[in-house]
């Protein structure tokens, strides 16, 4: 299959103004100028001079889960949970995610917990979770108000504070790491789901998400984080620019969004979109979420949009979209870009795919066309 007569935008550093990008069995085989492109066959897509990109990537959403799938709130820690086992395939929200040009995304459980789960790394095209899946992304960690409201004010127990929320979550990750040694040492009397399920986190090959909005539960997120040694991202980031060169300095990333909804609780009273240029001046890794279905996930390209009019550059906006939440999701040896050996999950639009004039073409996830 080859998409041909195309303005190839890879989202590297080589860009083809007239060009052509082949597959074959779901990756990339070679693209480049047409000048060195085969002769096109009946079964090959005609871009008409519109733009070829990788497919965007939702980097933070609970696309295919229903209200009350998404958390278990019966324990305020729960890691041992995984997304993958809430996840409707069939969800018709994929479906529409994919017309936007939208190929993959980080499903999570919701932010009622202080740790909710094991985040999934899915395509938004297949018939079960097994074929969309692509990796674990991350934990998902939450702090602020929502563990507080759901398990402090609600059922009555810790944590009823902010600084109760710090304490388990401490707690949580020295367990993990005794839990660690015991079994190093062979002294682990029975295996601890939950613990277990920490054991990627602590070692440093599984990131934590952390749900934050004020600058305040930001830097508890970085600051728990340095005391253990873990890595993080930062979710949703409302208060972000105020503490930008602290997460720049840390090397936080940060997910955005949703950049569309409503300032609904006194922790959103900082957000706005012009935010994101502090974050981008201060040398911060960032990209893009919708939290859907707070906001319709189809609308990931829409959010991008408003913060270029916010002034963010339109190249650096799409680069957040594609290959930087490749990168911030540790999938960017197969999605993000347009390079040979990578998956062909590819979306065609006949202008500026940021633009308010752009409409979709087609869309392909794993070579195969999808809209």
């Amino acid at each position: 299959m080859m998409i041909f007569n195309a303005r190839v935008l890879t989202m590297e550093n080589e860009h083809f103004d007239f060009g052509f990008v082949r597959f074959e069995n779901g990756k990339i085989v070679s693209l480049g100028d047409m000048a060195d492109a085969p002769a096109p066959g009946p079964d090959d897509f005609d871009a008409a001079r519109g733009y070829v990109i990788p497919g965007f990537i939702d980097a933070h959403c609970h696309t295919g889960l229903y209200i009350y799938d998404i958390t278990e709130t019966t324990e305020p820690v729960t890691p041992q949970m995984r997304v993958i086992d809430s996840v409707e395939s069939g969800n018709p929200d994929f479906a529409d995610a994919v017309k936007a040009g939208i190929t993959a995304g980080a499903i999570s459980p919701g932010s009622s917990n202080l740790i909710g789960g094991e985040i999934a790394l899915l395509k938004f095209a297949g018939r079960t979770v097994e074929e969309m899946f692509v990796r674990t992304c991350g934990m998902k960690g939450a702090l602020g108000a929502n563990p507080i409201e759901t398990h402090g004010r609600e059922a009555k127990r810790i944590p009823y504070t902010r600084m109760g929320s710090a304490a388990l979550l401490r707690d949580a990750f020295t367990r993990a790491q005794r839990y660690a040694k015991a079994k190093a040492e062979d002294r682990a009397r029975e295996t601890d789901a939950g613990l277990e399920a920490l054991l990627p986190v602590i070692r440093g090959e599984l990131p934590m998400h952390f749900h934050a909005h004020r600058s305040d539960d930001i830097m508890t997120a970085v600051r728990i984080a340095g005391e253990f040694n873990i890595r993080c991202a930062v979710v949703h980031a409302t208060g972000g620019h105020v503490v930008a060169d602290k997460l720049a300095q840390a090397e936080v990333p940060v997910i955005l969004g949703p950049v569309l909804f409503p300032n609904c609780k006194p922790e959103m009273d900082e957000g706005e979109a012009a935010n994101i240029n502090a974050l981008d001046r201060a040398g911060a890794d960032f990209c893009f979420g919708t939290d859907a279905q707070v906001i319709r996930g189809a609308d990931l390209p829409v959010s991008a949009a408003v913060a270029i009019s916010s002034g963010l550059d339109e190249m650096r906006a799409l680069r957040a979209l594609t290959r930087d939440a490749a990168r911030i999701l540790g999938a960017s040896d197969r999605l993000g870009s347009l390079q040979a050996g990578k998956d062909a999950d590819i979306a065609v639009f006949d202008d500026f795919p940021l633009s308010y004039t752009a409409h979709v073409k087609a869309v392909f996830v794993d070579g195969v066309r999808r809209c």
